[in-house]
């Protein structure tokens, strides 16, 4: 499915639904309060996690560059290639508290607020610790359907360091390893989303197969601190989800996200071979420099596709698996001469995940998962030496306690 933080509560999205919330109550008392015999009295729970698994390429790096990050070169620590970025593998612990409010809505229909905290600790790599908050809200629709809204943010995350300028030291016209700066690429994110979610049949005892149909829109905005404002990104996102019961032990979902992401062609500072372009990049007379410092045009627009299946099967009371796969895609829209980092540029990722999870005792929940991926390019990695276009392999091990109150 990572916003600079929002200036105002009324423009956040939390702000949003809490505004929605608000006007919801008010319309309901404008219909007249509903009978006590259709109103439930509002109940809180609440849930806290913790969860420690390892995690072996964070920065998504290529195989061939996990090393440099244990050892790296004179001219790397020059550049600041790899400032903060102490370890291509981590242990991660996340902490997580949630509370649920269940009670009635508008016309006494069931209704649900879930706000979460959580909170990753990285054991070697403190830059990229990060918190985000989130709030859900469900409400009950005639003909078994249901609303939904999401929202969440995430005020401040640590990438990875980008190229951020070049300086030819020793003016031969080539950039060479030692001449690059690299800077923090930190974003802040932000999304919200509504839901609609209508049961098509409901699974009972005596007839197990049930059947949903969910559609969801949204909205998605990343936002980079300077220097790299030229790799913000926003636009609207959509969801379809199909979940089926097929047994009384056995669910399936099958899912599909399309996100429409648009960033500003900005100007930036690439590393470009000359006698590729047949152009003086850097105004030094002479049109074959190899690793020339250019700034021109990038535009980092694209259209991402997810589809997705998961299956759940209940091996015995209190133990339950569940197997999914996803295929992601991305195609880069940019048209800009000089930009070979994303004109034409196609991603495809492919993960797979495993996860069990069982009924310890009363309120208490326990997890293990594995998931691997596995991200391929249409062409040669990080063209232009901007720092974040990798083939790579990806594996992360998790175990989670949740305790519920």
């Amino acid at each position: 499915m990572t916003m600079t933080p929002i200036r105002r509560a009324a423009l956040s999205p939390l702000g949003i639904i809490a505004s929605g919330l608000t006007l919801s109550v008010a319309a309901a008392h404008a219909q007249g309060a509903p009978s006590r015999a259709s109103t439930k009295p509002w109940r809180a729970s609440s849930t806290v996690e913790i969860a420690t698994g390892y995690d072996d390429n964070i920065f998504l790096l290529a195989d061939s560059k996990l090393d440099n990050l244990r050892t790296p070169s004179a001219s790397s620590r020059m550049s600041g290639r790899y400032t903060d970025m102490e370890s291509g593998g981590d242990l991660v612990t996340t902490l997580r508290a949630a509370a649920e409010f269940k009670g009635s809505g508008m016309a006494g229909r069931p209704m649900r607020l879930a706000p979460e905290i959580e909170y990753d600790a990285y054991a070697r790599n403190a830059k990229r610790r990060n918190a985000s908050v989130s709030l859900a809200a469900d409400h009950s629709l005639p003909h078994h359907g249901e609303l939904r809204l999401r929202a969440g943010m995430t005020p401040s995350y640590f990438a990875k360091n980008y190229l951020a300028d070049a300086l030819d030291r020793n003016g031969d016209g080539s950039i060479a390893s030692s001449e690059r700066i690299y800077a923090a690429g930190t974003y802040a994110e932000r999304e919200i989303s509504v839901d609609y979610r209508l049961r098509v049949a409901k699974s009972t005892k005596a007839h197990p197969f049930g059947a949903a149909v969910s559609l969801e829109a949204g909205y998605y905005g990343r936002s980079y601190k300077a220097p790299f404002a030229a790799r913000d990104l926003s636009g609207p996102t959509v969801t379809l989800a199909l979940p089926f019961d097929l047994t009384r032990r056995f669910a399936v979902e099958v899912s599909y996200e399309r996100l429409q992401l648009a960033a500003t062609p900005t100007r930036s500072v690439l590393l470009l071979d000359e006698t590729q372009f047949n152009r003086d990049f850097n105004g030094n007379g002479t049109a074959t420099d190899q690793s020339a410092r250019a700034f021109e045009m990038v535009d980092r627009t694209r259209t991402e596709n997810n589809a997705g299946v998961e299956a759940r099967y209940e091996l015995m009371p209190h133990l339950d698996v569940r197997i999914n796969y996803e295929r992601r895609s991305r195609d880069y829209g940019s048209a800009e001469p000089y930009d070979i980092a994303n004109n034409g540029r196609r991603d495809s990722r492919n993960e797979f995940g495993f996860e069990l999870g069982w009924h310890v005792m009363h309120g208490l929940q326990a997890t293990a998962a594995v998931r691997s991926s596995a991200q391929m390019l249409n062409r040669e990695n990080d063209p232009g030496a901007i720092g974040e276009v990798d083939d790579y392999h990806r594996k992360q091990f998790r175990l989670g306690l949740a305790r519920q109150f």
